[in-house]
């Protein structure tokens, strides 16, 4: 009894260190890149950028230059800014289910285990500029072209992602499953979607940079509207300070949009040990 009470009671100081670094952790996390991001800034509207790396102030204008042409074109960056989105998430929650469930599918009935895996890396290794021009020409001007790159290149990274999860289950779990006379679908619902969840949240904080560049460049070949018709229109009259102006917007969105799934991630497996 001794024994475990000073274990216990050696055990606590070190949940408080632990419970302690947290918030320090946090705030690390969030003040570090900020503190970067502040120094880059600073340099390059102090101009020691354009001297060292031979950059024109026309081509690659201040921060401040960036920040007031967004700031006075803001309804029109910000338009085609939701219509890129309306695409990017709806591909995105398409693809990443679809890639999900063909990955369930694929490894209950073993129907296609060695096709699958394979047809999702060939999707994945085609450029995007070669499968683009091909589904405006079918699909048209409007959102379902985009929408369809989209879904096809989230699909096929789920689909790696959540198979190699699915499969990377410890032997002795599954014969534990297999003794207490569990179904192929028990132990898939109790066993191998818990384990592949860190693959799962992997596929889809990846998905979020392939369904914001898909669908921009997706819009190069053609639409109605979104950041890619916008960024065309402002090269064209060579406004490059509304150019950056956009990529900002969308880097911005990028950020909020993966920082979302990062904390649904941690809601969804803080069991898991790298979580912890």
């Amino acid at each position: 009894m001794s024994a475990s009470v000073a274990g216990s009671d050696s055990g606590q100081p070190a949940r408080r260190t632990s419970s302690g670094r947290r918030p320090a952790q946090v705030a690390l996390r969030i003040v570090a890149p900020l503190a970067a991001l502040a120094v880059v800034l600073s340099l390059w509207q102090s101009g020691l950028f354009y001297s060292l790396f031979g950059l024109q102030e026309f081509t690659v204008p201040k921060p401040t230059t960036i920040a007031s042409t967004l700031s006075d074109n803001w309804s029109v960056v910000w338009h085609a800014q939701q219509t890129t989105l309306v695409e990017a998430v709806v591909g995105y929650l398409l693809g990443s289910a679809a890639g999900f469930g063909i990955a369930v599918l694929v490894t209950a009935t073993g129907v296609g285990r060695r096709l699958a895996p394979g047809l999702a890396g060939a999707l994945n290794a085609v450029p995007i500029v070669a499968t683009a021009p091909v589904a405006v020409l079918y699909l048209g001007y409007g959102g379902a072209s985009k929408i369809a790159i989209v879904t096809i290149l989230t699909a096929a990274v789920m689909l790696l992602n959540a198979y190699k999860g699915l499969n990377s289950v410890d032997a002795d779990h599954l014969s534990l499953m297999h003794s207490y006379a569990a179904t192929r679908w028990q132990t898939i619902g109790k066993l191998r979607i818990p384990s592949a969840l860190p693959f799962v949240f992997t596929a889809l904080k990846y998905n979020v940079t392939l369904a914001l560049v898909g669908a921009i460049i997706a819009e190069f070949f053609g639409g109605y509207g979104g950041v890619g018709i916008e960024m065309i229109q402002a090269l064209s009259a060579f406004s490059m300070a509304q150019v950056w102006a956009a990529m900002l917007l969308v880097g911005v969105t990028g950020i909020v949009w993966y920082e979302l799934v990062t904390a649904l991630e941690w809601g969804c497996s803080r069991w898991y040990p790298s979580a912890r």
